[in-house]
């Protein structure tokens, strides 16, 4: 019985460790995505003015806000899309900030989704640390169980006199 213990430690261990190594990258898969996001939207250089100062749209709350910003002022200057006249180049212009507003949403979704990769895999690595240190613990138990059951085995063995 205290083999089958053992044997459960030993299994308990490896998946918290199998469960660690996909925690690991996981993580490493979502700062690489929130990396790649931020670099595509540093080369298409787009900036926000707040205040007179302008910054670099470089996070998920200035791509909203940024998208916010054009949805007003096309809503404003232009009205909705079905309004507009077939060929007009104001519905260009229209299709131009639909085209922004598009990108810049996608942008915060791929950051958000990134944030919850990065999320599940440290909710990963916290069951793998608990699943390999409950195999530990198992293990740890069983080899004390046995190793007192061969101590025990040894005092009840009849010594023989020579």
């Amino acid at each position: 019985m205290t083999a089958l213990r053992k044997l459960t430690g030993i299994a308990l261990l490896a998946l918290g460790a199998g469960v660690l190594i996909v925690g690991t990258f996981f993580v490493q898969q979502g700062f690489a995505a929130e990396l790649e996001i931020k670099d595509r939207m540093a080369e298409e250089a787009v900036t926000i003015t707040i205040d007179d100062v302008t910054y670099p749209v470089d996070n998920a709350d200035r791509a909203t806000a940024q998208a916010a910003i054009i949805k007003s002022h096309t809503l404003e200057r232009y009205g909705p899309w079905q309004t507009l006249e077939r060929g007009s180049d104001e519905r260009a212009s229209l299709l131009d900030g639909l085209t922004l507003r598009n990108s810049l949403n996608m942008a915060r979704m791929g950051l958000d989704l990134s944030l919850m990769v990065k999320a599940i895999g440290g909710v990963f690595m916290v069951v793998g640390v608990g699943f390999a240190s409950t195999g530990a613990v198992v293990y740890t138990l069983a080899a004390r169980q046995q190793a007192k059951e061969r101590v025990e085995a040894r005092e009840l063995a009849p010594v023989y006199a020579v």
